[in-house]
């Protein structure tokens, strides 16, 4: 092209190098009425994303035309520098804009629909350090321009860039893969939750980094130093769940007696952390995939297999206790695009017995393919089979087993029978102790004796009320009249199983599921006014007492104080005026300092 010699009209140059009517807009708008006043604006600014309605693509063609006339205009343009960010982007190696854009693409798959649509569309659905170049180098960039982008996506995507920007600045100046991993991560730890350097050093202490970052122990470190949850739910959480390999979960009663609550305030607290779990540990998907360790799991498989081997791995390399269960649940959060949990999480996690409502009471969690559960209903399959294996079985039987799981494929499907075969067969496998055999048959063994807790929990859901011995006994002879049994048979095995409750010394029992369903409680007078004491600052009149045990007990004031002072442990602190208070609990408030404990 030959040399400028004059300046050129908006128009005129429009024409000449054919400007896309958007551009040509821009610049009007702009007051950017000719040739030297464009090139002008480009020497000062180095882009146009500055103005009006300017958006990626009319920049490009912009910046073209005024790097074509540099040379040649008569007003040179000073030659355009890159800026640091600019500089940090060319010279990432492949290995480093690889980890950069997997960390692009976990935290813009964490970003709102709309969010992510606008940079996709403005990426041309390059979601890497290059396709998204423009902004980054830009950190002034206009995100109000972007369609479709309200003010709740622009804080949104603000933060987005920023964080991505500050992940380079971290990454550009480290080869060294593993101090790469470290580095990045100890950075995002400390932007979420401010974690201090001691308990960084936690976390990689006695742990070889080259297996990848230590998801279970840096769970463990965040909980025992405080960064997760609020005081009283981190301890109702590490006491009432079964989330640990080490120690059973504790009772309502245990954990309210121990933390200060009361037992109802426990069980709310318990159902609010278990809702909000996957929350609590989002943080988890902020984290480069690639870099976790996740020990060689198969994660494009039907089925997640967390078995023994695997959990004292995890254990020994991570040293940490948690158990399948919340091994099983954490994948979970972190393989949510593509598998999902089967089983019920509650009664797993609570160690509960059945819950209202449902009706098998799932032993462990399973973490399988969207894909399969999208297609079968694993929740019938192990319905039917528990009848099966609850009924009375005279006679051996047996059938096809993939026939048989033909019956609860869902929308009569049956793609990949195989595969959910393969998946059936393991979830049964572990939650009935059921085998296939070599020729693909399930079988059902002669079965025509039942212990003798479970024809006490039938007769106790057929009388639907708290019942004596006596009287479940003769309900047990209706339904079954060629069992042999006594009550007091029935009695011990009552005392022995979970699952039952007892009233008193009454010989009055019923079942654990309805202190939930029919809200009442099991236990002696006295296990009720130590659940309402540990619930209070100060001694209790016997009249409040009265009212709050009367909700469970027919019972008069007088009987429940006579009672209680004969309580041979001495759990209870009887003041004057027939105040009552727990030998457990320090009472600070000067109203009953002068008061004279009578049993003192």
């Amino acid at each position: 092209m030959g040399v400028v010699k004059k300046n050129i009209s908006l128009e005129e140059l429009a024409h000449k190098e054919k400007l896309g009517i958007r551009s040509l807009n821009i610049c009007r708008y702009n007051g950017l009425n000719d040739l030297f006043t464009i090139l002008n604006y480009f020497r000062e600014n180095n882009d146009f994303l500055g103005l009006r309605n300017c958006g990626l693509k009319s920049n490009r063609e912009l910046t073209e035309l005024c790097e074509k006339y540099e040379e040649s205009s008569s007003r040179p343009v000073k030659e355009k520098t890159k800026n640091l960010i600019e500089k940090q982007i060319d010279s990432l190696t492949l290995k480093q804009q690889k980890i950069l854009n997997n960390l692009i693409e976990s935290k813009a798959n964490n970003l709102s629909v709309r969010s992510l649509n606008a940079i996709k569309k403005i990426s041309d659905w390059s979601l890497t350090t290059q396709g998204l170049r423009e902004i980054l180098i830009n950190p002034k960039y206009n995100l109000g321009k972007i369609n479709n982008v309200g003010r709740k996506s622009i804080n949104e995507l603000w933060k987005f860039f920023y964080e991505i920007r500050e992940q380079i600045e971290i990454i550009q100046p480290i080869e060294n893969e593993d101090e790469l991993t470290i580095k990045l991560f100890n950075t995002y730890l400390r932007r979420v939750f401010c974690l201090n350097s001691n308990d960084i050093s936690q976390i990689w202490n006695h742990y070889n980094a080259k297996n990848g970052i230590p998801v279970f122990k840096t769970i463990d470190t965040l909980i025992i130093s405080g960064y997760l949850f609020r005081a009283k739910e981190r301890e109702v959480f590490k006491k009432s769940f079964n989330f640990w390999s080490d120690k059973l979960p504790k009772t309502l009663e245990d954990t309210s007696s121990i933390i200060g609550l009361t037992k109802e305030r426990v069980r709310q607290l318990k159902k609010k952390l278990l809702n909000e779990i996957d929350f609590e540990f989002s943080f988890l998907k902020g984290i480069e995939f690639d870099a976790l360790n996740l020990y060689k799991l198969d994660v494009d498989s039907e089925i997640i297999k967390i078995d023994e081997n695997l959990i004292k791995e995890i254990q020994q390399k991570e040293s940490v206790q948690f158990n399948n269960i919340f091994i099983t649940k954490i994948l979970s959060i972190l393989l949510n695009k593509s598998h999902t949990l089967v089983g019920h999480l509650e009664s797993c996690a609570f160690n509960s017995s059945k819950p209202p409502g449902i009706a098998y009471r799932w032993k462990s969690i399973y973490l399988v393919s969207k894909e399969i559960d999208n297609r079968f209903d694993f929740e019938a399959l192990v319905i039917d089979l528990d009848k099966r294996l609850s009924n009375r079985i005279k006679e051996d039987y047996s059938f096809h087993f993939e026939t048989y799981l033909v019956s609860f494929m869902k929308e009569g499907v049956e793609k990949d029978a195989s595969k959910v075969a393969q998946v059936a067969d393991y979830i049964i496998s572990n939650e009935f102790g059921i085998t296939i055999d070599l020729h693909g048959n399930i079988s059902f063994k002669r079965n025509t004796i039942k212990q003798a807790f479970k024809y006490s929990y039938e007769a106790l859901k057929a009388l639907n009320e708290p019942s004596k011995v006596d009287v479940i006994y003769a309900k047990i002879k209706e339904l079954y009249p060629d069992y042999t049994v006594n009550e007091n048979s029935i009695r011990a095995s009552m005392q022995k199983k979970n699952g039952f409750i007892s009233f008193g010394r009454t010989s009055v029992y019923g079942l654990k599921i309805w202190e939930e369903e029919k809200n009442i409680r099991g236990g002696t007078i006295r296990n009720i006014t130590e659940e309402y004491l540990v619930s209070k600052d100060e001694p209790q009149h016997i009249d409040n007492i009265a009212t709050y045990v009367n909700k469970y007990r027919n019972t008069t004031a007088e009987n429940i104080y006579s009672n209680l002072r004969m309580e041979a442990s001495s759990r209870f602190s009887f003041f004057s005026g027939m105040y009552i208070g727990l030998k457990a609990k320090k009472y600070d408030n000067t109203k009953f300092k002068e008061i004279i404990e009578k049993n003192a």
